[in-house]
């Protein structure tokens, strides 16, 4: 399925558009998603083609474990973004702009913000997860900020350039009271204590943050 539109904005006021997707738009999918520069920092590992793109839009828009969104900026579709596997308050995220000119400029840490205020207002849920590959330290940034914790780590998760390469394991857990307590539903292991009272303090900002710059359509 595929989430309700939302506009946000960049620290630099840039603005970005999260909103449905369509099989017309499965070929700039397809083109962006098969380049390798984009693909090393995903798990998939060969060329997308055009009717794997449409399929996977058809099939997203019936899966109801999914919520997804196109990323517009500038009126251009540029990546995308969702959770995977939503199941009993508790989901995976994944985001990609498949656009390496638009690194670096904020846009995924405003998704992140987005897509996080979404997860707390419409679908409730508990706890997130998510892991980014070792080496792209700008995902790895743009999660913490916004509240995920880097808890473990996924040894050898895939090879990259040639090299088995681990990936980090990341959990952002529901600031709000009645939602982190039922997640922990009592105390938090002590190994993992600290770790999880400072992500909920970033979490808390970013849902704050999200509050002034996010806006359904």
């Amino acid at each position: 399925m595929f989430g309700l539109p939302m506009s946000t904005k960049t620290q630099a006021g840039k603005k970005v558009i999260m909103k449905p997707v369509s099989v017309d738009e499965a070929a700039i999918f397809a083109e962006g998603f098969s380049r390798y520069p984009i693909m090393r920092t995903l798990s998939i590992r060969a060329a997308m083609s055009l009717e794997m793109e449409e399929q996977w839009i058809r099939d997203s828009d019936k899966d109801s474990s999914k919520m997804g969104w196109g990323i517009y900026v500038d009126g251009e579709l540029v990546g995308n973004t969702g959770f995977d596997g939503i199941d009993n308050r508790r989901a995976t995220s994944g985001c990609c702009i498949f656009r390496d000119d638009l690194w670096g400029q904020g846009i995924i840490s405003a998704v992140h913000l987005a897509r996080s205020y979404y997860g707390v207002q419409v679908l409730g849920l508990e706890a997130v997860d998510s892991y980014v590959f070792f080496g792209n330290d700008a995902s790895l940034k743009a999660l913490l900020r916004v509240g995920y914790a880097a808890y473990g780590v996924k040894i050898a998760e895939q090879i990259l350039n040639g090299k088995r390469t681990h990936a980090h394991q990341l959990l952002w857990v529901n600031p709000n009271a009645r939602q982190w307590n039922a997640f922990w539903d009592g105390p938090i292991p002590d190994q993992y204590a600290n770790k999880f009272a400072e992500s909920r303090k970033r979490a808390r900002l970013a849902l704050r943050q999200a509050e002034k710059n996010v806006t359904f359509l």
